[in-house]
């Protein structure tokens, strides 16, 4: 399968990637991070070879060991960090709109399902202002947002706060939902350039002892 890799101005190519992988979602093997950038971490996306998670392009964010040591948070990075190459969710929510705003839910909803039936997308401005969040359902509007009702600030979690403030662009927590009233792991990424991005992306799955 060819994937499209898209931005804000059109198609810039098309990525080819497997059918299955480590996890069953369809997306490329990740056993290693991606690391090839410079400490700002610019460019966001670089082109090149050689890595396991993403063999044609590279997302410039840097997990900790410990997230890649747990198979859960990593499941959870690798089904994020492709979904922010194929989808653009930099460039899509750097220039969000009110038309647009319906086929954004959209793909984070997409994203979600991607990990498990309760899987939760929450997107963020910079400050912690909530865009999307995938649990609140019919609540995600553009109205909704501009009032910011969907969900109260999320710049405290300790996942969106550690990929907006930390250079390596990427946190991870296990914490009880005060949302869903859940326990929940989660991975956020920032959403470009450290100190210059659109905000964050977080994916969480419930955890709950079998």
């Amino acid at each position: 399968m060819a994937l499209v890799f898209r931005t804000g101005n059109g198609v810039r190519g098309v990525i080819a990637h497997s059918e299955n992988d480590d996890h069953g979602h369809g997306y490329n093997r990740c056993h290693n991070p991606c690391n090839p950038c410079n400490p700002c971490n610019k460019p966001y996306i670089v082109s090149g070879t050689g890595c396991d998670c993403c063999p044609n392009f590279k997302l410039c964010v840097s997990p900790d060991p410990c997230l890649m040591s747990d198979s859960k948070f990593k499941e959870l990075f690798c089904v994020l960090k492709d979904g922010i190459i194929y989808n653009r969710f930099d460039t899509l929510l750097a220039n969000l709109t009110s038309s647009s705003y319906g086929a954004f839910y959209a793909l984070c909803v997409a994203l979600a399902d991607k990990v498990a039936p309760e899987g939760r997308v929450v997107v963020t401005l910079p400050d912690g202002t909530v865009v999307v969040d995938t649990y609140q359902g019919a609540s995600n509007t553009w109205s909704n947002y501009q009032d910011k009702s969907i969900n109260e600030n999320h710049n405290t979690r300790v996942a969106i706060f550690r990929s907006q403030y930390e250079q390596c662009g990427v946190g991870h927590e296990r914490k009880l939902s005060s949302t869903t009233w859940v326990m929940q792991k989660s991975v956020a990424i920032r959403l470009g350039e450290y100190l210059n991005s659109a905000g964050s992306i977080r994916l969480s799955v419930d955890d709950v002892p079998l």
